[in-house]
């Protein structure tokens, strides 16, 4: 033998088996289930897989049959597994079924396979057939119709297998029947082998009827794929089950019935597949029971499940379709199919929720630089994030207010808040700009959002520059305007901030901080107050007017705090200051020294957060109105950007109105406007140059004069 002949052809036969092998990875192939009904839950059927016909066609139903189509459990039912439709006479009318996939689930090709008992009886005609979702564009026979199965009670045990197209105007040319002797008294498979060539029926797995015709145009062939010619066709097809009484096929009924029964165990559809898909509940509460997982059927193929550890296989272990009873962690999944025909693989994150516990359930406190799980709206709006300390701070350039500004916070895990259902916010701005506006909505995992009313809106929006707490309970406030379905409570798995948006967004730009994001059970008991806010200060000559807003309506007293430094030595000064009151006088002070204050609310379950720092200002004060006309004067926010507010509170004196001038440093009056006893008055600082300004209120010859800074 030639050596050199032998090693070439030894060279070439590995060649080939390696490019064998490498078509074999690509070209492996098995056919497997890839949709069907099992029939195995008893009541209505799945509205997910099927819609009925109703009511009494016209012309009974194109065919002169007489029964009527009802949606009736006497009619229609699941029941031990099998689908039931019923037949029925009562008086002179029948009423039976009619179930359709039409809209929900269609096919091209494949192997369309039912297992049926038959009625008996003259004059019953059940069907098992398939139509052309494109007959809503093109209309019968243009569509296409497959009839699986056909059994007329007038010619018992003979099945039909029939297509109708064009070529044929309709009428049942292309058939073949078969004769099986126990039709209505046993269970027969139904099926069609279906490709792009020919169409194959058999019974019980033996074919008896092949419709290959030579020639294939739309007209002899219409179940081929339409849409490679027409992109407007739907070139799939739809499964129909009915039982019909007479008509043109089914003949007269015989005059002593007066109902009849068939059965279908399921109805299953197989093509061929090059990947098979696990299907299940991607989304669980930890330790959750009979929790189901299946892949695709291939007849005769092994299947090794992988589980997580701590989830037990609770039956189908070696099947396509597992129960299992869940951990208390995610996990992966993981089934090899082995068959005949291929090997496949397939996995499938699975992922718990978590069950909040403890008083509060904290979502996010901002220290640990994950700033990253927070997404910015579409451009040209702009969102910033700073994580510094404990807080994250947002920066926000809104430059397109017909849009919705978001902050989207994908939580790290999906939340249960079915019980845990109070959201709060702890949120701080100085709201420079008067555009900050906030609302927050929860998402879940399908995308879902709480957008319907009541919605959780931060208002009144406490802007002293402090943290603030803002509550929601989402309890029975979990619909979605945009959405028939409300959130899943126990699935949450984001927040929405809008800021600055919608009918309040203007082209601006500002900043806000969160301190936190936590969620709590929501309690009907008595709570401690929320803090005061707004607090500030005025120098008298030997006093200091200290005031502040209150945001409460269940505090019982007041306690305020004085300290010579900012940050600590905060000493009570005055305790018990009634609910009612917001301000009080400093009578003991010494000239030359610092002051800060601050103030709490209390009431029987506890104190509220504390207000935020005092910013003294010195009330200047000319022809003086009555120190209690001067502290109703409020400027903020001081120092101020675009715009200042000025707010005259006064309930005892009888000034009713006065005028409001600025006047800077020079002595030149630049802005002057009307102002109104028990009003507020914002004003436009955009043209004003940077600086100190004096703000003077006069009425009836009167003044008081407060500064105020442009920055």
């Amino acid at each position: 033998m030639n050596r050199f002949f032998t090693q070439k052809k030894l060279a070439l036969l590995g060649f080939c088996l390696l490019i064998l092998g490498q078509y074999s990875s690509f070209a492996q192939t098995c056919e497997a289930v890839v949709w069907s009904d099992e029939f195995d839950i008893n009541g209505a059927p799945n509205p997910e897989n099927w819609s009925y016909d109703l009511g009494k066609g016209d012309n009974g139903w194109g065919n002169g049959e007489v029964q009527s189509y009802t949606d009736n459990s006497n009619n229609i039912r699941i029941s031990n597994g099998n689908l039931i439709i019923e037949a029925k006479k009562t008086g002179a009318e029948w009423t039976s079924a009619r179930i359709k996939t039409q809209g929900k689930k269609n096919w091209l090709y494949g192997r369309i396979e039912f297992r049926a008992k038959l009625p008996t009886g003259g004059g019953t005609w059940p069907a098992l057939w398939m139509l052309g979702e494109s007959i809503s564009s093109i209309s019968w026979p243009a569509c296409g119709e497959i009839d699986i199965m056909e059994h007329i009670g007038n010619d018992q045990n003979k099945i039909h297998g029939s297509l109708h197209t064009p070529s044929s105007f309709g009428a049942t040319v292309n058939s073949g029947t078969k004769v099986i002797s126990t039709a209505s008294t046993e269970f027969h498979t139904y099926a069609a082998d279906w490709d792009q060539d020919k169409i194959v029926f058999s019974i019980d797995g033996i074919s008896y009827y092949t419709y290959n015709p030579s020639v294939k145009n739309a007209d002899t062939w219409p179940f081929y794929n339409k849409a490679d010619f027409d992109p407007t066709l739907d070139d799939k097809f739809f499964i129909i089950i009915n039982l019909a009484m007479g008509g043109a096929f089914g003949g007269n009924i015989n005059e002593n019935l007066s109902a009849a029964v068939m059965e279908v165990d399921y109805v299953r559809v197989y093509q061929e597949i090059d990947q098979i898909e696990i299907l299940g509940e991607r989304i669980i509460e930890p330790g959750q029971s009979d929790v189901k997982f299946r892949t695709n059927k291939i007849e005769g193929a092994i299947y090794n499940w992988t589980i997580p550890a701590g989830t037990t296989i609770v039956s189908g272990a070696g099947t396509n379709e597992i129960t299992i009873n869940w951990g208390a962690t995610s996990g992966k999944i993981l089934v090899r199919v082995q068959s005949e025909c291929a090997t496949f693989n397939a996995e499938l994150d699975v992922l718990t929720t978590v069950n909040p516990e403890g008083d509060v359930f904290v979502l996010d406190h901002f220290d640990d630089n994950n700033y990253d799980r927070w997404a910015s709206p579409e451009p040209p709006n702009e969102f910033t994030y700073t994580e510094t300390g404990s807080e994250l701070r947002i920066d926000y350039n809104i430059t397109d207010p017909s849009t919705l500004p978001i902050a989207t916070f994908n939580f790290p895990d999906i939340i249960n808040m079915e019980s845990y259902s109070q959201l709060n916010i702890s949120l701080k701005t100085f709201n420079e700009s008067r555009s900050v506006v906030v609302r927050a909505d929860l998402f879940d995992t399908e995308g879902i959002a709480t957008t319907a009313s009541p919605i959780f809106k931060l208002e009144p929006l406490i802007d002293d520059g402090d943290y603030f707490t803002y509550r929601f309970d989402f309890n029975n406030n979990w619909g979605s305007s945009s959405n028939t379905e409300d959130v899943d409570a126990k699935k949450i798995a984001g927040l929405q901030l809008y800021i600055n948006y919608g009918a309040f967004s203007v082209v601006d730009q500002d900043s806000v901080w969160l301190e936190s994001v936590t969620i709590t059970q929501p309690s009907s008991e008595a709570t401690a107050p929320l803090r005061p806010s707004h607090l500030s200060g005025e120098i008298h000559s030997a006093s200091i007017q200290i005031a502040w807003q209150d945001n409460s309506d269940d505090e019982t007293a007041f306690v305020l705090y004085r300290s010579e430094e900012k940050n600590s030595g905060y000493q009570i000064i005055k305790e018990d200051l009634t609910a009612e009151t917001t301000e009080y006088t400093d009578n003991s002070i010494t000239t030359g020294i610092d002051y800060y204050y601050k103030v709490l609310a209390k009431n029987g379950i506890g104190d509220s957060d504390f207000s935020n720092v005092s910013v003294l200002e010195e009330a200047v004060v000319a022809n003086l109105f009555d120190d209690s006309l001067v502290r109703n004067i409020k400027i903020f926010p001081n120092p101020a950007t675009n715009q200042v507010t000025v707010e005259w509170i006064d309930n005892g004196n009888q000034l009713t109105e006065g005028t409001i001038e600025f006047i800077n440093c020079l002595g030149q009056s630049i802005i002057q406007s009307s102002m109104f006893k028990n009003k507020e008055l914002t004003l436009d600082l955009s043209q004003l140059n940077t600086g100190i300004y004096f703000i003077v209120l006069s009425s009836r010859g009167e003044l008081i004069t407060k500064k105020m800074i442009r920055n």
